[in-house]
């Protein structure tokens, strides 16, 4: 059995993608929290750590002492696909409880995660307020979080992720993480598509008929855009001349500006 180097807690567990990073790295859980209950029991089937609920009903007190504090902290308020209500979202300010545990156990570091957006959302003051706060208790942050995706490491799958990785100033600044976009992997989804259907149980996780016809059409797609794609969603029901000119003018300024990026994949 690897020894642990170093201990972390685990909030917004979800099924445990920080859990399975962190203990590859060497760590040891010895705590984790998340709401949902089918959530709890994945992760208990995981890693045989069953997570508490509610991090808003825990103690910072009863939490064990931990190198690492790991937080997916939720993302719905930052989402493009949600209402966008930020730090002031009620589940936006679960934030906060990540402030209230860092500030009693002061770990090592800080390691949160969340969605693209947050990065820009509410013109840069909603990553201000995070910076502050965090800078307040006593860590060193990035002047900008980082945008990570799974493709830059030759993962078939987009999805950037903003990461905000803190270090405590009693242990010196924080190193900025540089990532030359021009050294991305090639990837393809091919390499992933298991086709082996004697495999027992896999016939119904493997891709249908129509579903690999999609991601065929998706890369045909990808391949005639006039430039890169500016981010996700991509709503191709604004592919169309009739709305590219001036029919956006009742739509909020951020989501108009959005449709024209992507209007522009399609139209010079």
């Amino acid at each position: 059995m690897k020894s642990s180097s170093f201990s972390f807690i685990d909030l917004f567990a979800g099924i445990g993608g920080f859990h399975l990073a962190m203990t590859n790295l060497g760590g040891s859980c010895v705590f984790a929290s998340e709401i949902d209950a089918a959530a709890r029991t994945v992760y208990n089937i995981n890693f045989g750590i069953v997570p508490e609920g509610d991090i808003t009903k825990i103690d910072e007190k009863q939490i064990p002492a931990h190198d690492v504090l790991c937080a997916g902290f939720p993302c719905q308020s930052f989402s493009k696909a949600g209402n966008r209500g930020g730090i002031n979202d009620p589940r936006g300010t679960l934030f906060f409880d990540i402030v209230r545990i860092a500030k009693y156990h002061r770990p090592k570091y800080l390691l949160l995660e969340n969605v693209r957006n947050l990065a820009g959302h509410d013109n840069g003051n909603t990553w201000k307020t995070i910076k502050y706060n965090l800078e307040l208790i006593g860590y060193n942050c990035p002047g900008l979080p980082v945008i990570f995706s799974p493709h830059y490491i030759g993962i078939p799958q987009f999805r950037e992720r903003v990461f905000i990785l803190c270090k405590r100033k009693d242990l010196g600044s924080i190193k900025p993480f540089v990532f030359d976009k021009k050294d991305i992997a090639e990837c393809d989804i091919d390499s992933i598509l298991i086709e082996n259907h004697a495999i027992e149980n896999i016939g119904k996780y493997l891709l249908k008929n129509e579903e690999a016809a999609l991601i065929g059409i998706w890369n045909d797609f990808f391949e005639i855009c006039r430039d890169k794609l500016p981010g996700f969603p991509v709503w191709t029901e604004y592919f169309t001349d009739a709305l590219y000119d001036g029919d956006l003018d009742n739509i909020p300024k951020w989501k108009r500006a959005f449709i024209k990026k992507k209007q522009r994949l399609v139209f010079k």
